[in-house]
């Protein structure tokens, strides 16, 4: 962690489990809160990363694994978050989750590369939410949301170019 813009960093890892993260988002409307995903579950800090407490998203409570996690620009307490073969939702900062079938593919592992973005906020519209698949075929199917992630339609399909190997 820095305090003094990236000269100086000490190593803040207290309740940290030892995993491997595959997204860690601060919220852009309180820098103060961080959630982090990995295989096994959603993890949350509400110091700018100095303490870590578990969510209720793990591999306990849901089937599947964490994928990929995205923050609500304007509120801190609302979360998607692909899970599996779902994407989840939260509105309490990960105290219960919700999941979101409505208008959404069917993510399987092989769909999409485990290290691409797979959800976003937009950074123009606080209420509006992207969700992005790609197959085997080279297509990307983003998926759109214009009510907080609550649900999604189909908003545009890509065709790569053949080269991409459906990597985004």
């Amino acid at each position: 962690m820095t305090s003094d813009g990236g000269n100086n960093w000490n190593l803040v890892d207290t309740n940290l489990p030892d995993e491997a993260y595959l997204d860690i988002d601060v919220a852009v409307s309180n820098p103060s809160v961080v959630y982090a995903i990995s295989k096994k579950q959603v993890i949350k800090s509400i110091d700018g990363g100095l303490n870590w407490a578990t969510t209720t998203l793990t591999d306990g409570n849901y089937s599947g694994r964490g994928y990929d996690i995205a923050v609500s620009t304007t509120n801190p307490n609302i979360v998607v978050a692909r899970w599996s073969v779902k994407i989840y939702r939260t509105t309490d900062g990960g105290a219960t989750w919700t999941s979101i079938i409505t208008g959404l593919p069917n993510h399987t592992v092989w769909d999409s590369s485990v290290h691409s973005e797979m959800l976003d906020w937009s950074t123009t519209s606080p209420n509006v939410v992207y969700s992005a698949s790609t197959g085997h075929n080279n297509q990307v199917r983003i998926h759109r949301s214009a009510d907080f992630g609550t649900t999604f339609t189909l908003f545009k399909t890509i065709t790569l170019d053949a080269g991409a190997n459906g990597q985004i």
